[in-house]
């Protein structure tokens, strides 16, 4: 499944899109983020224990775009190709003005030594809870089986420009994320 999110003409100050789905026997809202929505705020440990959140990347004059990877699992094969081909292209990302910042369940010490064996030069966070991911509507894939596989690219004034979901198409989110970030794309 491969999928990148069109411009879609908003209203300013509009709000995201949601919707109800069934779960159980009670309903929850579960938010469908897009191109031109605000990006919710988050604030987690990284890989040092240090707390990131998306204002502390993003502070007035010096802010820069976030590339947002949210990934299933230290470690696992695909997320080390991912992740891997983020590292191999940062300074492409850094000579756009954009910072890269992986999102996965786990642990402050697994993401620790995700980071080192991989050599990554770039944040990763532990999202404990999955609250991250649930304020991103990041879905499940394979019926539930794996956490889901998406990129947002989020511009400095906060304002999503690109949503990229691929499983399985690891390289694919670096080449779309380094596609959004041309300069008329995120300039804010």
């Amino acid at each position: 499944r491969s999928n990148m999110s069109a411009p879609v003409p908003r209203r300013p100050g509009s709000s995201p899109r949601s919707f109800s789905a069934p779960r159980s026997s009670r309903a929850v809202r579960v938010l469908a983020l897009g191109v031109g929505d605000k990006a919710p705020a988050f604030s987690a440990k990284d890989q040092n224990g240090k707390t990131v959140s998306l204002s502390s990347l993003q502070l007035p004059i010096i802010g820069k775009a976030v590339v947002l990877a949210f990934y299933p699992s230290d470690g696992s094969p695909g997320c080390t190709k991912e992740m891997g081909a983020f590292r191999d292209a940062i300074a492409e990302f850094k000579k756009a003005g954009a910072v890269v910042v992986g999102v996965s369940k786990g642990t402050v010490e697994s993401k620790k030594e995700f980071a080192t064996d991989l050599d990554l030069p770039f944040t990763l966070i532990n999202d404990e809870n999955d609250e991250i991911r649930t304020a991103y509507g990041v879905k499940a894939e394979l019926f539930g089986a794996l956490p889901g596989r998406e990129t947002f690219v989020i511009a400095k004034d906060g304002t999503i420009v690109a949503r990229y979901s691929d499983a399985f198409g690891f390289d694919k989110h670096v080449l779309k994320s380094l596609e959004a970030l041309e300069p008329a794309t995120v300039m804010a």
